[in-house]
């Protein structure tokens, strides 16, 4: 069971991997009423995916109503004053933040019971396992490997449902950007595919390098502590602290230097993104203005789009 357990470690930068190689075995390992909780939790991201939606659009309105314009498209069940669309606006938000709230707490608590569950079963297995084996094993990594795998393994199971619901919304979203606008849709979905291959040419391998590391090196970090303590009257006979200190300094700096690369990675993969959207807008906007479009409805736009 314990080995079972253990190939659900995933590092912070395999996550997408892991989640099309070990979807399956990984539900297997679930209850009925397991499973049940996290498609109830999937479907509340869901929803407030979809009320960002709505929300997106009724602001959409309202900026079309203070200027004066109107929609592109006249539909029986939108508001159509500028009162009624703020009010309608402000229940969404209202809505929207409660729902957040309530799924965040419901999901923290179901990963926190998640948690709980893989390191009992963890803990039960390692216990049971062959003595000739249990006495082989080194007692911090199992230590390690019961604390960290439970962990990795209850985020697999998040990231599983935040990947889940944003894949939904994401549908959704291109397809009212499409019924919106099909050229700025085309002209989005442009830039996202070169933003995508940027960050999978050049940022994704070297952000499963670096986690990959970093949880190698916080594991061995972990065993020379645990070496140390656990050694403290045979370090203090023989006098050879100065080895030990210069392997731990050593192993901190190396997880020191994988820190810093996660850490920093994910920040330039989101600098790219800002400001690529941000270009491709001030683009439609010259574009527009070239072409003498509807500066008016093309603002509204872009806020339907942010």
């Amino acid at each position: 069971m314990a080995s079972r357990f253990h190939r659900l470690s995933v590092e912070d930068g395999r996550a997408h991997s892991a989640f099309g190689r070990g979807l399956r075995p990984a539900f297997r390992l679930l209850d009925k009423r397991r499973c049940i909780c996290l498609l109830w939790l999937t479907a509340q991201r869901v929803s407030v995916g979809m009320l960002d939606l709505l929300l997106a659009a009724a602001l959409y309105l309202l900026f079309l109503r203070l200027q004066g314009a109107s929609p592109l498209r006249h539909l029986v069940w939108t508001p159509k004053t500028i009162l009624s669309t703020a009010v309608v606006t402000s229940a969404l938000i209202l809505v929207r933040a409660l729902l957040d709230m309530l799924s965040t707490w419901f999901a923290s608590r179901q990963i926190q019971a998640l948690y709980k569950d893989f390191l009992l079963r963890l803990s039960r297995g390692y216990n049971e396992m062959r003595w000739e084996r249990f006495v082989e094993r080194n007692r911090s990594e199992l230590l390690n490997h019961a604390v960290y795998t439970a962990r990795e393994a209850a985020d697999f199971y998040h990231r599983c449902v935040e990947i889940t619901a944003s894949t939904v919304v994401v549908v959704c979203m291109i397809a009212a950007l499409v019924y919106q606008s099909p050229m700025a849709a085309a002209g989005l979905g442009i830039a996202a595919l070169l933003i995508c291959a940027i960050h999978r040419l050049l940022i994704r391998k070297r952000l499963h390098v670096a986690a990959f590391n970093r949880e190698r090196s916080l594991r061995t970090l972990h065993k020379h502590l645990a070496d140390m303590f656990s050694s403290g009257k045979e370090i203090r006979a023989y006098r050879n602290q100065t080895f030990f200190l210069d392997r731990i300094r050593d192993q901190a700096n190396c997880l020191g230097i994988s820190n810093q690369r996660v850490l920093i990675l994910p920040q330039i993969a989101r600098i790219l993104t800002d400001q690529g959207v941000v270009l491709l807008f001030l683009c439609i906007v010259i574009v527009t203005q070239i072409q003498h479009g509807d500066t008016r409805q093309l603002l509204s736009l872009l806020v339907l789009y942010f």
